[in-house]
């Protein structure tokens, strides 16, 4: 297509990995060129229109978060040495530790228990395309979709900042990576 321009978003994926995903720089580029003719053909299939609607919409969201998880398991790392499933490596590191001195001296200052982030969305003709600062999981997207009055919806992750993994109830749960261990790194506390 003569002149195309594309955008890359992150979809709602935060639970999927590529097939070889840690092969290194061929494998990076591997997937960039699929992923290029990939744009191609979809860009060759597109259908245009001039007369198409255009509008936005922009919310606050107030995310939920478990202080008081937090704080137990600063407290119980601390003073019992207990640590939660999948942190073993970060407590042979020492970021355990400084992680619960550094939360446990937040939480005394008393923060919110809700992080507040904005939600974007864009209005073309029948297709809307929403921006979540997050990394937003795969059925989390289709609900989204599933949901949407619009012919086409796009769920867009990392737009507007990030907040972390946006994860489902299975993964808090489980007491996965998405949900437990990456607030941490991030800088956050746990969402509930």
């Amino acid at each position: 297509v003569p002149d195309m321009r594309s955008v890359f978003f992150q979809g709602a994926l935060g639970d999927i990995n590529p097939e070889r995903t840690f092969g290194g720089v061929d494998t990076v580029q591997d997937h960039g060129r699929m992923l290029a003719e990939r744009s191609r053909q979809a860009m060759e299939a597109v259908a245009y229109a001039s007369d198409a609607k255009l509008s936005f919409a922009q919310v606050t969201c107030e995310m939920p978060l478990d202080n008081e998880d937090a704080r137990r398991e600063a407290t119980e790392f601390l003073f019992q040495g207990k640590v939660r499933k999948h942190h073993e490596w970060l407590a042979a590191g020492g970021f355990m530790r400084e992680w619960a001195h550094e939360v446990l001296g937040l939480l005394a200052t008393h923060p919110p228990d809700k992080l507040c982030c904005e939600i974007h969305a864009i209005r073309v003709g029948e297709a809307a395309v929403l921006g979540l600062p997050g990394e937003i999981y795969r059925l989390i997207g289709q609900e989204i979709r599933k949901r949407s009055p619009f012919k086409h919806t796009w769920v867009v992750g990392f737009a507007n900042g990030v907040v972390g993994y946006v994860a489902d109830s299975r993964d808090y749960e489980d007491e996965t990576y998405a949900s437990h261990l990456a607030p941490k790194i991030y800088g956050f506390m746990p969402f509930k």
